[in-house]
């Protein structure tokens, strides 16, 4: 089979493990229509992020998506991979802010789905499928964008919680319709001073700065904590961003649940931890990043024990993907899969 790719940021190893081919895109990597008024742009799928990130900052604006941006990370490997940062709970994901795309289908045809404007109805909205398609039903050539306007300013509250009181004040935070946190996070980082039967709580806000500020006081309200200054609050998000995509021999494990039921899953498992491991939890998204110390094999195996084995992928220490065996997937969702997949590619291409 063939397996497109840009620059391999967001390429899993079990994917590059089952194609016979790789065709690289990066050449394709021009900005096609940047339409600042309306918020929208075109990019190649070739595109670094950073690039876009450039381009986007001279009128004022940002891409929507919260994303891991290596330096040669590009736009169709993030939209592929559906590849999203720590802000989700408010940007959303790629799904929500990409507009149209235009794609080549295994036979060599190519089409256009969505529009160039945020607003349209016209006709299915294919685009939405081919995000977190990973190469599996088109090659994607460019992508249509919806940006934002860049945000004045963000402030992070920190505050260390007993795990009894956890779920009513992040509760709580989730309901409060003023406050529209950028992410609510409950973290255990390894190597870092941790007081027994408590976990860090993390809340971060973005926005105008008078409506920060409002929050921040809402929020400070319920959770207590400390507000960080604006270096502190960029060294612990950096800090956070490389727990949650570790590039270690650790073994590590991508955990998805429902959006608060996340919160269960994480203070279960936190008593089975030692020093070296930890996780970021995304309360309100459903995603929690473990990440282990060889020696805690027992505490993984735990986790593991704790979730549906469909909704969860493991990376061992020797750094290779390995995804839930198919049979443990429900029948139901994988003839789904395949019927999706066989028609777009019948002939099994990608």
């Amino acid at each position: 089979c063939v397996l497109p790719a840009g620059a391999g940021e967001h390429l899993p190893s079990v994917a590059l493990a089952r194609c016979d081919a790789v065709v690289s895109l990066r050449h394709r990597d021009q900005v096609v229509d940047y339409e600042a008024a309306d918020l929208t742009m075109v990019a190649q799928c070739g595109a670094t992020l950073r690039h876009l990130d450039t381009v986007v900052a001279a009128e004022n604006q940002s891409l929507a998506v919260d994303c891991a941006r290596g330096s040669r990370a590009t736009v169709g490997g993030a939209v592929s991979r559906n590849r999203v940062g720590l802000d989700s709970l408010r940007f959303g994901n790629w799904r929500d802010h990409v507009l149209g795309a235009r794609v080549m289908h295994a036979d060599g045809t190519v089409t256009q789905t969505g529009s160039r404007v945020v607003k349209s109805v016209s006709g299915y909205d294919l685009a939405k499928l081919y995000v977190g398609s990973q190469g599996s039903l088109v090659f994607l050539l460019d992508v249509n964008l919806r940006l934002l306007s860049r945000l004045q300013t963000s402030k992070t509250v920190r505050a260390s919680l007993p795990h009894a009181a956890v779920a009513e004040v992040l509760q709580a935070l989730h309901d409060d319709r003023s406050l529209h946190p950028s992410s609510l996070l409950v973290v255990a980082q390894p190597h870092m001073p941790r007081q027994a039967g408590h976990v860090d709580v993390v809340a971060r806000f973005a926005g105008r700065e008078e409506v920060v500020h409002q929050q921040l006081e809402r929020c400070q309200k319920s959770l207590g904590g400390q507000i960080l200054d604006d270096d502190a609050a960029e060294l612990l998000a950096n800090q956070l961003r490389q727990q949650s995509a570790p590039k270690t021999g650790k073994p590590w494990m991508q955990v998805l649940a429902l959006p608060v039921g996340i919160l269960s899953t994480v203070l279960d498992c936190a008593p089975e931890l030692d020093a070296q491991s930890g996780f970021v939890a995304q309360y309100g998204v459903g995603v929690a990043h473990f990440v282990f110390s060889p020696e805690t094999e027992s505490a993984l195996r735990h986790v593991q024990k704790q979730v549906d084995p469909t909704q969860a992928r493991f990376v061992w220490g020797n750094g290779q993907e390995t995804e839930a065996p198919e049979a443990a997937a429900s029948a139901a969702l994988l003839k789904l899969q395949r019927s999706i997949h066989n028609s777009f590619d019948a002939h099994g291409v990608l």
